[in-house]
């Protein structure tokens, strides 16, 4: 977040794992356009990121483990109820060959 409090502007930033970088105060009276963003992104953020991040891993593999933990625990009523339900819907329509059903 980049906040301006009267005649200096600091940037706050806050990971997804609750880490709060140190505050970055931008020199007074300077013009903070895309080229000082980005030059402080790299210079200040991205190295901070680095050093309180946790374990880096490979995001295929990561979602993967994480889609198939998440299927293998869903509870599976519910599915099978949804799967039966839209049979019964296909049936239906099949049976009215394409027409509009209730």
């Amino acid at each position: 977040m980049l906040c301006t409090q009267g005649n200096f502007m600091v940037l706050e930033v806050v990971n997804n794992e609750g880490h709060v970088m140190p505050s970055h105060f931008f020199a007074q009276g300077l013009q903070v356009n895309a080229a000082a963003y980005i030059t402080v992104l790299e210079a200040v953020v991205k190295p901070w990121i680095d050093s309180v991040r946790s374990e880096s891993h490979n995001m295929l593999d990561f979602l993967r483990a994480t889609i198939t933990r998440v299927m293998t625990h869903m509870d599976k009523d519910p599915l099978i109820r949804a799967c039966k339900r839209f049979r019964q819907r296909i049936e239906a329509v099949t049976a009215a060959e394409g027409d509009f059903i209730e």
